[in-house]
């Protein structure tokens, strides 16, 4: 079994309780086509919900976060997720890819390379401007969690010798996530949570690979308290000017709870700036699930899940950075409802000019539980009216979605948004 550390806060970014999961994926039909004088609005929809944990792999991982989703400049939308294929091999890393917008979806093939039944899961994946495909998960094979990497060549056909990126075995590495350097292919960051020191607790580590991926330098810690306070939940972003900026859930501050930090690396990641709080509120709401991501004019976004209205807590907050991280701007509170329903575990991509958040969201209840919904805007102020994507209607709960989306240009949006996430499925599969 995956083991993690004591955070509880962290598994309710990870999972919302359900029982047998499966990965799936909408594809967003999004038109922003300008219509002529005389065509009526094309309502923006999602198209039908497309399962993608098929055999050989028989459902996805009960220790598994969301699916890791990106859309390469070819147009093809690549996924990796964490599914179980059996007893020989247990719980493994998987990956898919469609090159039709989502419509259908490659057999899934197993990433990790270790020959037992030793539990992976939290996949992430990334690309480099060739498409070049990069993942890195957590890793049970040595008897510890560790985060463990692999890379594709060819597209997505096979997957090289999976490589351990902590420096230390020690204790638990997990909750990995990665970027590759949008100049050089060569330099990969990836950043986790890592218990090895028993004095400071849970704490923000990083490391780089400046070879693609061949071995990872050194491991540097990014948070910069002295206490023995429990940070997680990081998530890693590269800009445009090569600065590398890294979010996560920190309760340093005791009065303040669980807040969203900051930091982010000038220097390929050698240093780390001092670490800043990206909430404005000033109560003890906790603050968690953050995600981050620039868009190519090097304004930084960030989103997470928020306690701060008493009433209709937790919700979508987001807010932004025009100066390369040094300050954040006001919260903006994204999702639109206004009951007691939560709104929990946020994805958020950035792109030519716009921005789209998906989350788990209980507005209606009893009659679906646990959905979907997702979000856009042009500025990170302005949030268009909520949106469902999923397309069941049964009492079932979807989660930890994740999302996608490359540019547009001319007013024509050149690949739409995608968005993957779990749910349950019946009958389970053996």
């Amino acid at each position: 079994m995956i083991r993690v550390p004591g955070r509880p806060v962290s598994l309710t970014r990870r999972t919302i309780p359900i029982g047998v999961v499966s990965a799936l994926l909408a594809v967003a039909m999004l038109a922003f086509l300008v219509p002529s004088a005389a065509a009526a609005p094309v309502a923006p929809h999602f198209g039908p919900n497309v399962q993608i944990d098929v055999p050989p792999v028989y459902r996805a991982s009960f220790f598994g976060p969301s699916p890791s989703i990106a859309a390469g400049t070819n147009g093809v939308v690549y996924l990796a997720f964490a599914g179980w294929s059996g007893a020989t091999t247990g719980d493994d890393i998987d990956f898919t890819m469609s090159s039709d917008g989502g419509r259908s979806w490659s057999t899934p093939i197993r990433v990790n390379d270790d020959a037992g039944a030793a539990a992976q899961a939290e996949p992430s994946l990334a690309l480099d401007p060739s498409n070049n495909i990069y993942i890195v998960w957590t890793d049970m094979r040595s008897g510890n969690n560790d985060v463990y990497f692999a890379k594709s060549v060819n597209g997505g056909l096979t997957f090289g010798a999976n490589l351990r990126v902590n420096d230390i075995t020690t204790n638990s590495q997990s909750e990995p996530d990665l970027a590759v350097d949008p100049v050089n292919p060569h330099l990969v960051h990836v950043v986790w949570t890592d218990t090895r020191s028993p004095i400071l607790g849970p704490d923000i580590f990083y490391a780089n690979s400046t070879n693609g991926g061949l071995s990872f330098n050194p491991s540097v810690r990014v948070n910069d308290d002295v206490t023995s306070t429990e940070q997680g939940q990081p998530a890693i972003a590269v800009a445009p000017n090569r600065d590398v900026d890294v979010v996560w859930r920190d309760p340093r501050s005791a009065a303040k709870g669980p807040d969203i930090y900051f930091s982010k690396s000038s220097d390929l990641g050698a240093t780390w700036s001092p670490n800043i709080y990206v909430n404005s509120d000033v109560g003890s709401a906790a603050q968690q699930d953050p995600t981050i991501a620039v868009d190519l004019a090097g304004t930084i976004y960030v989103a997470w899940t928020d306690g701060r209205n008493a009433n209709t807590a937790p919700d979508i907050y987001e807010a932004w950075s025009a100066n390369a991280g040094a300050s954040f701007g006001a919260n903006v509170q994204v999702n639109d409802d206004r009951g007691l329903a939560p709104q929990l575990s946020p994805s958020l991509v950035a792109n030519a000019g716009k921005i789209q958040i998906a989350w788990a969201d209980y507005r209606t209840g009893g009659s679906t539980n646990y959905d979907i919904y997702t979000a856009s805007s042009e500025d990170g102020i302005s949030w268009s009216p909520n949106m469902k994507v999923n397309d069941d209607t049964l009492p079932n709960n979807s989660s930890s979605p994740h999302s996608s989306i490359v540019g547009r240009s001319a007013g024509t949006c050149t690949r739409p948004p995608s968005t993957s996430w779990r749910r349950p499925r019946t009958p389970a599969r053996p």
